[in-house]
């Protein structure tokens, strides 16, 4: 934490609250998609999956209700850590000509990694449902790719120093 870089506040913009908003959205449809397909669940769901995507471990399906409780506290806690950018590390100096640009940018950063983490999590309780329900064997690709995405775009967003 670097306390001797300029405070200043970034208000959200238009895009951000956007993306916040979305990030919410993925948020409750999360709760609504367990609730939705509650009755239909089989007593034992995945609740662990291997590096493959396939299922390695079994639990009771109210299990099931951690992925969207562990969403919750997630988005909650990215969404605050967004108005303290001034406190972030970043991979260059910042002064008080580039503070606003790179809080910018950290502050997205933290917003897609926040949107990217509520649709994983939506895709992870979405994918044991329909394994659950015998639709589906495995994660599937597409996890990996989405993972990766979550992963690389807040990063290269991070990275990329202020013109």
């Amino acid at each position: 934490m670097n306390t001797k870089q300029p405070k200043i506040t970034i208000p959200d913009s238009k895009e951000d609250k956007i993306i916040v908003y979305l990030t919410f959205a993925f948020l409750l449809l999360h709760f609504v998609l367990v609730s939705y397909y509650w009755e239909q669940l089989p007593e034992k769901m995945p609740i662990h999956f291997d590096a493959n995507g396939q299922p390695d471990g079994w639990g009771g399906k109210n299990t099931l209700w951690l992925l969207p409780g562990i969403s919750l506290l997630m988005v909650l806690f990215l969404n605050f850590l967004r108005s303290i950018s001034h406190l972030y590390n970043y991979p260059h100096k910042i002064t008080p000509e580039n503070a606003e640009i790179s809080y910018k940018k950290g502050k997205w950063g933290v917003s897609f990694l926040n949107l990217g983490m509520a649709i994983l999590f939506f895709f992870m309780t979405w994918k044991s449902i329909q394994i659950g329900l015998g639709n589906s064997d495995s994660l599937g690709w597409g996890f990996t790719m989405l993972l990766v995405l979550v992963v690389l775009i807040p990063i290269v967003l991070l990275l990329k120093p202020p013109k």
